[in-house]
Formats: C-alpha cells, sequence, structure tokens
C-alpha cells in the first residue's frame, strides 16, 4: 500500500476554512476582498508551509497566487502570531484541524482501498 502524504495542501485549505468560517469559493476567489479571508487564505499558505513542506512555488500554485504573495503570506502571519492573539489561536486551531482533515482523509481513503 502507498503512504500518503501526511498532510496535503488542501488539508491545509479546508482546515483554514473551518477556522475562519469561509467557503472554498472565497478561499479561491482573486480578490483581497474581506480581511478574514485574506486571512484564511494567508493562513493556509503558512499551514502548508510548516506542514506539508511545500515550495513557495507549489503554494503559489496550488492557490493560484504568485509566489511572492505566498512568501509575503507566509512571513505576514508568523508575524501577526507573534503579535496578535486572536490570529495565533485562529492558526493553532486550523493546525489542529489540519491534522483531522488528514486523518479523515487517510481513513478514508484506506476504507475505499479494501477489497
Amino acid at each position: 500500500m502507498a503512504l500518503l502524504p501526511p498532510i496535503t495542501l488542501a488539508d491545509c485549505r479546508i482546515a483554514a476554512q473551518e477556522a475562519f468560517g469561509v467557503t472554498k469559493e472565497q478561499m479561491c476567489s482573486k480578490g483581497r476582498g474581506v480581511v478574514r479571508i485574506a486571512r484564511a487564505r494567508q493562513v493556509a499558505v503558512a499551514l502548508g508551509r510548516e506542514l506539508a513542506g511545500a515550495s513557495y512555488p507549489t503554494l503559489g500554485w496550488f492557490f493560484d497566487r504568485d509566489w511572492h504573495t505566498v512568501r509575503y503570506a507566509v512571513q505576514r502571519v508568523h508575524d501577526l502570531r507573534s503579535r496578535n492573539e486572536t490570529v495565533k489561536e485562529r492558526y493553532a486551531l486550523a493546525r489542529r484541524l489540519a491534522f483531522i482533515v488528514a486523518d479523515n482523509r487517510r481513513a478514508s481513503t484506506r476504507l475505499l482501498t479494501r477489497t
């Protein structure tokens, strides 16, 4: 049986969506719009970097952003976590949720591959 990556970029996106209460459509929209949506996207990018080990170009491709933008998002979340308690708490929640989402994905994949 092939090993699945522990956490995927999709897991990070779903976790951030849940932590910030935004939809997939909002996360994937091109505009910056509402701060909550932009922050959720920035957290998803930062989680993708931390938990999935994705490169900036890979994060840019997945989130349909320039790699400079995703690099800025990672730096911005890092800075905000040190001085904004709300961002720190939401990041921690999204991080925990990413592991839960990944575990659920792996469990459902195992069920589908059993014959």
